[in-house]
């Protein structure tokens, strides 16, 4: 199988998208399944005109892939005229250079300003920005009624290795899944003799994150190394409700958004099903791509407004979004990379990466318990009681 690797380089701030066949001792003689014959066989043919032809053609196909790459669709890949997809798989903190980082901005004035959803906790990137991002979420609602989420209170600064972070990836999914920061499988479980563990209590069991269990049939090209989550999408800006990949791509049928909801049903909760669909999806910002369908601004400041965080795409890297500030379409963020509020403008980047889309999920409301038969019959006598009561005290007076 092969690994389509991205590349991000940095040149004035611009992010490029690079991509190479790894593993392969010449990676021009490509796949014969893809140009017909490799580069070499053409050049056996000893025909100089041919040659330098075929030189000239690559050159110019090379060109224009490197423009078009570093237009709206740098990072994303187009499936086919409807689907795209996304590899998050941003690297961790200690793997990136301290430039990179963009300051915190608790106290700034565009804080003070800001519309901003409180108890969300800050946890730092662990074993995936998607799913340390999804596990904020999570702990955020834990906080708001659904406390199965996690077992135990989770706010405030989560550091990696807190006993917090189990929300986001367990001992039992970094063992099974995870060798190394980019690494492809097997996963450690395949060949250990030992079952696959069952999916539960992290956000990275769902969400397919690290897992190398799904690829491309058709171009042989395996992308969920360690590190990443996917996302799928519509490219022409639709929201892509409680989307599930297709079977030809591999099983489980999940990824990011996908796993939202089962996470959430595996804590015992219902994603909000309304309209024929579950609440639950991706999609492309407005004017991305030059879509006319997409999410906006304002409707990001509807889910703050309804306390509802939204994960916010960008190239390769996936945050928590928790606030806004209307002055100048400001949006906070918590960022998977250091702690605090974090500040990008909408539709902008953030550490060079531009921002594609956004992941939303809206949670069916609680239903209040029905008391038990015991119960009831206590209420009544109670209310009885007091009944009695009044009429005594009407009698008295």
């Amino acid at each position: 199988m092969r690994i389509l690797q991205r590349v991000y380089i940095r040149e004035k701030g611009r992010p490029w998208f690079a991509a190479n066949w790894s593993g392969r001792k010449r990676p021009w003689a490509l796949s014969a399944r893809a140009f017909g014959r490799t580069y070499a066989q053409y050049l056996q043919g000893g025909n100089a005109m041919r040659r330098t032809r075929l030189i000239l053609v690559c050159g110019a196909v090379a060109l224009l892939a490197l423009a078009c790459t570093t237009g709206a669709w740098a990072g994303l890949f187009r499936v086919n005229d409807q689907l795209g997809m996304a590899v998050q798989d941003s690297r961790p903190p200690e793997l990136m250079d301290p430039s990179e980082f963009e300051p915190a901005v608790t106290g700034d004035l565009r804080v003070a300003s800001a519309v901003t959803i409180s108890g969300v906790p800050d946890i730092l990137w662990w074993y995936g920005c998607s799913a340390t991002s999804a596990g904020m979420m999570m702990g955020y609602y834990d906080g708001q009624g659904y406390d199965n989420m996690y077992t135990g209170t989770i706010t405030g600064d989560i550091n990696p290795g807190d006993p917090e972070c189990s929300l986001v990836a367990t001992t039992a999914h970094t063992t099974d899944y995870w060798t190394g920061y980019g690494n492809p499988g097997p996963d450690p479980w395949v060949g250990s003799g030992n079952p696959e563990h069952a999916w539960a209590d992290c956000t990275a069991d769902f969400m397919g994150t690290n897992q190398w269990k799904w690829y491309d049939p058709v171009s042989d090209w395996g992308w969920n190394t360690d590190g990443s989550t996917v996302f799928w999408f519509y490219t022409n800006g639709a929201k892509t409700y409680d989307f599930q990949q297709p079977a030809q791509y591999g099983l489980p049928q999940t990824e990011g958004c996908h796993g939202l909801r089962l996470f959430a049903e595996d804590a015992g909760y219902d994603v909000l099903y309304d309209s024929g669909h579950y609440e639950n999806y991706t999609e492309l910002i407005y004017g991305y791509g030059s879509n006319t369908q997409g999410f906006t601004f304002a409707d990001y400041k509807a889910e703050i407004n309804a306390n509802r965080p939204v994960m916010i795409q960008v190239e390769g890297h996936s945050m928590v979004g928790i606030g806004y500030d209307d002055s100048n379409s400001g949006v906070l963020v918590h960022d998977t990379w250091t702690h605090g509020d974090h500040f990008m403008t909408w539709g902008g980047s953030y550490s060079g990466r531009y921002q594609w889309g956004v992941t939303c999920m809206q949670l069916a409301p609680q239903v209040p318990p029905v008391p038990e038969p015991a119960s009831c019959a206590l209420l009544a006598l109670a209310v009885g009681g007091v009944g009695a009561a009044l009429k005594k005290r009407k009698k008295a007076a």
